[in-house]
C-alpha cells in the first residue's frame, strides 16, 4: 500500500499527463514522425546570414582569400535576391533622414563556376544598418558595410565544402559583428 507522500506523487504525475493530453490534437501529435529524417530532428537549418564589417575589412578578406569580384551579376543565381535587396535598400532610405546616401551592391563568387545562391557573398554599402553603425562609432557613412551569405539551407542542392569553409573562415574573424540570421524549416505539402 502506498502511503499519502507516494499517493500525492502519483496523483500529481497523473494530472499532469491529463493536462498534456487535452492540450494536445490526437491528430495533430499523431502526425509527427519522430525519425532522423522529420521536421523535428533535420529539416531546419540557417539559410543566410548578414554581418557588419568594415568596408575595408571585406576587401582585404576578399584579396585575401581570392574572392572574384561579380561586375555583371544578371545571369547569376543571386540576381533575384540582389534585385530584392536593392529594392529594400533604396525603399529604406528614401523612407530615412539618410536619403541622400544611395545604397550600392557588390558581389563577390566564393569560388570559380558558382551556380548556388550559396556561392556568392553580398556587400551593401549605404544602407540603414551600416549608417546607425557608423554613427555609433562616430565613422564616415561608408565606414561599415553589410554582408550577406544567402541560400545556406537547400534541401535539394547540396552545398559544397569549399564554400561552407571559405563562410567560416570570413565569420570567425573578430571585427565581424553578427546583425541577422534566418532559419528555414522545410516542410512536406501533402
Amino acid at each position: 500500500m502506498l502511503d499519502k507522500t507516494d499517493q500525492r506523487k502519483g496523483v500529481k504525475k497523473a494530472m499532469t499527463k491529463r493536462i498534456e493530453i487535452e492540450d494536445f490534437d490526437n491528430n495533430l501529435v499523431d502526425s509527427f514522425e519522430f525519425s532522423k529524417h522529420s521536421i523535428i530532428f533535420n529539416n531546419m537549418g540557417i539559410d543566410s546570414v548578414r554581418l557588419v564589417v568594415r568596408y575595408e575589412s571585406i576587401l582585404k578578406i576578399a584579396d585575401k582569400l581570392d574572392l572574384i569580384a561579380v561586375h555583371s551579376w544578371e545571369n547569376t543565381p543571386a540576381n533575384k535576391v540582389i534585385k530584392d535587396i536593392e529594392k529594400k535598400a533604396i525603399y529604406d532610405s528614401k523612407q530615412s533622414k539618410n536619403g541622400k546616401y544611395i545604397p550600392l551592391v557588390k558581389v563577390f563568387r566564393l569560388r570559380k563556376g558558382g551556380k548556388n545562391l550559396s556561392d556568392y557573398m553580398i556587400v551593401l554599402l549605404n544602407v540603414d544598418e551600416t549608417i546607425k553603425e557608423a554613427k555609433r562609432h562616430k565613422k564616415a557613412k561608408n565606414y561599415f558595410c553589410l554582408v550577406t551569405f544567402a541560400g545556406l539551407h537547400q534541401p535539394t542542392k547540396d552545398i559544397r565544402i569549399e564554400t561552407m569553409r571559405t563562410i567560416k573562415r570570413i565569420m570567425k574573424r573578430k571585427a565581424m559583428k553578427l546583425n541577422s540570421v534566418d532559419v528555414a524549416v522545410d516542410t512536406l505539402d501533402d
